[in-house]
């Protein structure tokens, strides 16, 4: 005896259903993309802030080598942070030092308006400043 092979009535997706799925997606996407930039984003300083840390202890050593602080060429540092978001630069004064950390303009940081730029001093002091110049010391550093 032969079988007759039924088809199914339901062999796929309906377009209401996946319709639905592509909103869910849609809607989770959108909720997730700003946090994942945000994080991103924050990565970013941290890795700026480390540079600026890295700057202040290679300034100290180079100081107690040569009695004077170092441009950024004597210190034989990059002058970009990794990823090149933000460029280092260094002013050196007969009293001291001061890192700077600034988003580059060709950097992915660059629409980063509220650290807009880090900075350390000799004598630890640390700072940051808005694109805008208002002092955001506290939420950026987390002091």
């Amino acid at each position: 005896m032969a079988r007759a092979v039924v088809a199914s009535d339901h062999a796929g997706f309906s377009l209401v259903e996946l319709l639905i799925v592509i909103s869910i997606v849609a809607i989770v996407t959108g909720i997730a993309l700003p946090s994942w930039r945000d994080y991103i984003r924050a990565a970013r300083r941290i890795d700026a802030m480390g540079t600026l840390l890295h700057v202040a202890a290679r300034q100290e050593q180079f100081r107690l080598q040569n009695q004077h602080y170092a441009d950024v060429h004597a210190l034989s540092i990059a002058e970009t942070t990794p990823g090149s978001d933000y460029r280092i630069h260094i002013v050196v004064t007969a009293a001291g030092f001061e890192a700077i950390a600034t988003a580059a303009p060709d950097g992915k940081q660059y629409d980063d308006s509220k650290c807009w730029s880090f900075g350390i001093d000799e004598t630890g002091r640390r700072w940051s400043r808005s694109a805008s110049g208002i002092d955001t010391t506290r939420q950026c550093w987390k002091t």
